[in-house]
């Protein structure tokens, strides 16, 4: 089973955005989460995180973090990405055991093509440019929900129209073969290399079924998540 949904959003400067994303659990229950939503000065806020380990436990912690995080959205007139981390790792710290943790990206629009974003010890974000080119954003501090007073850099970048930002949890990179190798990132961009200029929900299918082919018939072990969001004006 897959969940998917798609939200074209138009901020208030003008910038148009479409976004599509899917998440297809392992199991019965998904530790993964997504969202995008529009914050109240018209801009756009999108996540996509995952939650260490498997099973409902996972879920039910995954489910409050999504939450907490749209919940602060909603609240806020100017969220900044920056606060929005800070306090998802507060609450991960109180109400998480000692031994989980969790990824997590979360970006924001806040003007005309310009998107900060912080990536707390998830798999790298890319940017696939119209012209073809293939950007990676590492990591800009480390995972929520372990270590108290952690601090995290924002990265800033811009998308011109054309450009597309690809999230994507670790059950695509870590997709095993039946000879026990990895995709990983180098697989993702292979998946993504020559498809400037697909629409956004085209973009997520190429890295799924990277993921899918690569496994070669394989079972699917861990939750596996794409989400992509594409300026188009």
């Amino acid at each position: 089973m897959s969940i998917a949904f798609a939200v074209p959003t138009t901020s208030a400067n003008r910038a148009h955005y479409e976004t599509h994303a899917v998440s297809i659990p392992a199991r019965s229950f998904t530790g993964d989460f997504y969202t995008a939503m529009s914050a109240r000065d018209g801009g756009l806020v999108f996540a996509l995180g995952d939650v260490a380990g498997k099973g409902l436990d996972a879920a039910v912690m995954m489910a409050m973090l999504q939450e907490q995080l749209e919940q602060l959205v909603a609240e806020r007139r100017d969220p900044r990405v920056a606060d929005l981390i800070a306090a998802i790792h507060e609450v991960a710290s109180e109400e998480m055991p000692s031994n989980k943790f969790a990824t997590l990206v979360v970006g924001r629009f806040c003007n005309e093509g310009f998107v900060r974003m912080v990536n707390a010890g998830h798999t790298p974000p890319v940017i696939l440019r119209a012209n073809g080119e293939i950007e990676t954003i590492g990591s800009t501090g480390p995972v929520v929900g372990l270590i108290r007073g952690s601090a995290w850099r924002v990265h800033d970048a811009s998308l011109d129209p054309g450009d597309a930002l690809v999230l994507y949890s670790d059950g695509v990179t870590e997709a095993e073969s039946p000879e026990g190798h990895e995709l990983g990132v180098e697989g993702v961009h292979l998946a993504l290399h020559g498809r400037e200029g697909a629409d956004s929900a085209t973009l997520v299918r190429n890295v799924l079924d990277a993921a899918r082919l690569h496994r070669a018939g394989e079972r699917q072990v861990d939750d596996t998540t794409v989400m992509v969001v594409r300026r188009t004006m």
